[in-house]
């Protein structure tokens, strides 16, 4: 399968008409996820993070507060099986969605209907000038690799301007440190950062029990909105004099 320019190492597929796609009705429940991992002889990683989201309710919520609508450009980071792609599809945005494990990627890709995008990739070393080159304005909505989350979330926030709203899962305690204030315990360099770029809020806590498997701690859905980019030099003008 032919990559991108400029990506390599990467492999891309899209939906194809003679896949077959889950109803739009449907997401993942437990039953359907399980029996997914038995078919494809899935066995999740937590070296890598790999908790599946296994309640619709919870997807689509998660995909409701992004706001996210048809026509929209969306990415994805981490689509492990699909739970929380197919609550984006639903929603006829134009969704790119990236996983690092070609296993899952192969179980997902069938999943998937046009025009859905699916990159088997690292979306730690990507070019992002490639991947976002069909749109200027794109949406993150992602339940994030917990282990990648704070680096991939700082870097996004100030290498790719193109991503205008981050609505991203993290582990709750991870969302605490990066929506911290002056003078609060959880403050440090990482709560620093997100404020120099953006703003921060937590919309959502999420308990371990909608997880296959389950994870030992509680999570939680952040939204970041990164600052309006400063004015160019051929837009900016100098100040009137008294």
């Amino acid at each position: 399968m032919k990559c991108p320019a400029g990506v390599p190492g990467q492999s891309v597929a899209k939906g194809s008409a003679n896949q077959p796609a889950l109803e739009a009705s449907l997401t993942h429940t437990p039953s359907q996820l399980r029996d997914l991992m038995s078919r494809h002889n899935i066995h999740p990683r937590r070296s890598l993070g790999q908790n599946f989201v296994a309640e619709p309710a919870t997807t689509r919520r998660i995909v409701e507060l992004s706001g996210v609508a048809a026509g929209d450009h969306v990415l994805e980071i981490g689509a492990g099986l699909g739970s929380l792609t197919l609550a984006l599809v639903e929603t006829g945005a134009n969704v790119t969605a990236i996983e690092a494990d070609p296993a899952l990627a192969d179980a997902l890709k069938p999943l998937l209907a046009t025009p859905t995008k699916l990159i088997t990739a690292d979306a730690t070393v990507l070019d992002y000038n490639v991947v976002l080159a069909d749109a200027d304005n794109w949406t993150l909505v992602a339940n994030l690799p917990y282990n990648i989350a704070t680096l991939l979330i700082l870097d996004l926030l100030k290498g790719v301007p193109k991503i205008n709203s981050f609505v991203v899962m993290v582990q709750l305690e991870v969302a605490e440190r990066l929506c911290a204030k002056p003078g609060t315990k959880a403050r440090g360099i990482p709560s620093v950062l997100v404020e120099l770029y953006g703003t921060a809020e937590i919309l959502m806590k999420v308990p371990p029990t909608v997880f296959i498997p389950r994870p030992k701690v509680e999570s939680a859905v952040l939204r970041i909105t990164p600052h309006p980019a400063p004015p160019t030099s051929s837009q900016s003008t100098s100040p009137t004099l008294p």
